[in-house]
């Protein structure tokens, strides 16, 4: 569904909802403004890939249904319009154990460093996450090593002023660690 301009459709999460076998759910560019946020878990359990980067959900706080869907390897929530979790769901984090791949570049929300560090010491099968463009100013390069499937991280800019731990040598499966305009030494 990626691209298809659904900014006027208001039914949309309702028929979604009901496709309770759905593996992928690729929304990004839709032009969607609104999720429900008043929900606790969805019937379409089984997602694995849920894309909702470059929409528009304006000054909206992240549903804490997303943290339901248990099976889920993929959240894509880049340039969305997103402003934050809700004081206490960043936790849910931990009620992911698949996700593999965490997209998040754009959001100033990642730049708490509580926020950040639940992500870094409960996603422990990560093995690609993009946090670039999130302003983040906190030491966060040695709470890298808790990800030690890690192949894919992006940190770039970012104003992240700390010395390049040596721990990271001890993370054997990186292929790409982008470092670009971030300040580290």
């Amino acid at each position: 569904m990626s691209g298809i301009d659904l900014a006027k459709a208001s039914d949309w999460f309702p028929v979604i909802s009901s496709l309770t076998s759905l593996l992928e759910l690729h929304f990004s560019r839709c032009g969607l403004n609104w999720l429900p946020s008043n929900l606790t878990t969805v019937s379409f359990t089984s997602l694995i890939v849920l894309d909702l980067s470059w929409n528009s959900f304006d000054s909206m706080l992240l549903p804490g249904w997303i943290f339901s869907l248990r099976n889920l390897a993929l959240l894509d929530l880049s340039y969305c319009g997103i402003s934050g979790v809700n004081p206490g769901t960043h936790d849910g984090f931990h009620s992911m154990p698949s996700l593999r791949t965490l997209r998040v570049a754009g959001k100033t929300f990642v730049n708490s460093s509580s926020f950040l560090n639940g992500i870094l010491s409960s996603l422990s099968n990560l093995h690609f996450l993009d946090v670039s463009y999130c302003h983040i100013s906190s030491p966060v390069l040695v709470h890298l090593q808790n990800l030690s499937l890690i192949e894919y991280l992006d940190l770039s800019n970012n104003q992240i002023i700390e010395e390049i731990p040596k721990s990271l040598s001890n993370l054997c499966n990186f292929t790409t660690l982008n470092l670009h305009d971030v300040g580290a030494s």
